[in-house]
């Protein structure tokens, strides 16, 4: 399995915080079936020196893996918050994509989505770049109504489940949201967000089961492996188009 989100670069963001919790975290993702992992730093824009220090971390953590014999390729990336400013910082070269491909990973606050999200999301595809909507089943606009994702979706964008919303660790709401989301084809990817060793650690499979149960073994796998793939090897992606989400109706009876 490839994993297209997670934190394990030591002491660069609110993840893993040191070189021996990186290497812990390594050994989870592949105790677990993950072969590939992309290590996708929060990237605000604000730290001049950012892309330098990603790809010093993951040299760091990939010769630490080769020293260790941990037989996991990790990918440069980073997680990119929504800013007016990101198409202009894409197109200069001074965000990081996945890998350094046309998919990157966009993150939004999770209280509400900005109001230039529409305008963001045609600029950024107006560089030739498809953005990737990290963890929308967290974001409380989203689990108001999940048809604001469809609308992104419906204008070109992609978006990745994390595996603890599927599973149910950030709480019944969230985990409601997600089920909906994967039912509606509104999320292309599952991926860890993994920050640490501990609940939200390096896993995939168990939430690759839960998808399972929702659409087929087939459709959850592709979003682990072949959907991952293609993004890595900068390839289209072939998906199913998105359904709008209608709330379930409420009858009431009155005496």
């Amino acid at each position: 399995m490839i994993d297209l989100h997670s934190h394990i670069l030591p002491a660069l963001d609110d993840g893993a915080r040191t070189l021996d919790e990186s290497l812990a975290m390594a050994h989870i993702a592949l105790a677990d079936g993950i072969t590939c992992l992309a290590a996708t730093p929060h990237d605000m824009g604000l730290v001049p020196d950012f892309l330098n220090q990603v790809k010093e971390r993951v040299a760091e953590v990939e010769a630490a893996f080769r020293e260790k014999g941990i037989e996991l390729h990790p990918v440069m990336g980073s997680e990119l918050y929504a800013v007016p400013d990101l198409a202009a910082r894409l197109r200069a070269g001074r965000a990081l994509t996945l890998g350094g491909s046309r998919y990157f990973l966009l993150e939004f606050r999770l209280t509400d989505l900005p109001i230039y999200t529409a305008q963001l999301i045609f600029e950024v595809q107006a560089v030739g770049i498809t953005p990737i909507v990290a963890h929308p089943a967290r974001n409380a606009a989203i689990q108001r109504d999940p048809n604001r994702l469809y609308d992104l979706v419906e204008r070109g964008a992609l978006a990745q489940i994390t595996s603890g919303s599927l599973t149910g660790i950030f709480g019944p709401q969230v985990q409601a949201t997600a089920r909906a989301l994967v039912q509606h084809n509104l999320v292309h990817l599952i991926a860890s967000d993994a920050h640490g060793t501990g609940p939200r650690g390096p896993w995939l499979s168990e939430a690759v089961d839960a998808a399972a149960e929702l659409v087929g073994r087939e459709a959850a796998q592709a979003m682990v492996t072949t959907r991952s793939h293609a993004i890595l090897a900068d390839q289209l992606l072939a998906i199913e188009p998105p359904r709008r989400y209608l709330p379930r109706r409420r009858w009431f009876c009155s005496r």
